[in-house]
């Protein structure tokens, strides 16, 4: 069990983001959420800003800047964008899927590094689709796959801090019903469908409680960890 340790979590007002908030506050643990709206949890910092907007992005960021350290970094906040093929996706939905996903993780990343604070791990919550292409899947794809490789380069310049891309599989969430709603046929999206339909998809409480118990078995490692959070 992780006792006493700080987070700083994006996304944390809904889906994985406010599991791992709820089991964490059970053992004494010190949170720091970012996220655009406001969590309605008691006992953790609330930075409540718009990844959008950059600007206010980093100014927020000066909150936790008297901060000595943070154990756990877990950037999980991210969007799924519009279920097209790409090629008819408009060019500024797709750079908001770029900006959500890839470039605000720079951000915070950056100003984590340029600070005084002495991070330990930072963990990106990846997918499948950082590794294989689905079908209409674009923006997401090209933004989880970016992520993955900008955390590998960070982990080759900051050998200090350990850098992990950690895939939970398929969470319950907004992202899967959004899914399951669509009207496209698309093939890619069949298998989804049949999951959410059956409820045979792991709840946000589930997963949590499985990445937390992982997390003390992070070792130290020069290069970027994929690792998929099911066959642990």
């Amino acid at each position: 069990m992780i006792k006493n340790k700080t987070f700083l979590i994006t996304g944390h007002t809904s889906g994985l983001g406010k599991a791992l908030n709820i089991e964490l506050l059970k053992s004494k643990n010190k949170i720091i959420g970012i996220s655009k709206s406001r969590s309605n949890l008691k006992n953790l910092i609330d930075i409540e800003v718009d990844f959008l907007n950059f600007i206010k992005l980093k100014k927020k960021l000066n909150r936790i800047k008297k901060l000595k350290k943070i154990d756990y970094v877990i950037l999980n906040a991210g969007l799924l964008g519009d279920l097209e093929n790409l090629s008819k996706i408009d060019i500024k939905k797709f750079q908001n899927i770029l900006n959500f996903n890839f470039l605000s993780n720079k951000i915070i990343i950056d100003y984590l590094l340029s600070s005084k604070i002495k991070i330990k791990n930072i963990i990106s919550i990846s997918s499948g689709a950082a590794l294989k292409a689905k079908y209409a899947w674009g923006p997401y794809c090209v933004s989880k796959a970016a992520t993955k490789m900008m955390m590998d380069v960070y982990s080759i310049e900051n050998n200090k801090i350990n850098f992990i891309n950690l895939a939970p599989g398929l969470i319950k969430t907004k992202m899967q019903k959004q899914i399951f709603y669509t009207k496209k046929k698309y093939s890619s999206l069949k298998k989804f469908k049949y999951l959410y339909k059956n409820n045979l998809i792991d709840s946000p409480e589930i997963v949590a409680k499985k990445l937390i118990n992982f997390l003390p078995k992070i070792k130290k490692s020069d290069i970027a960890l994929y690792i998929d959070l099911r066959n642990e």
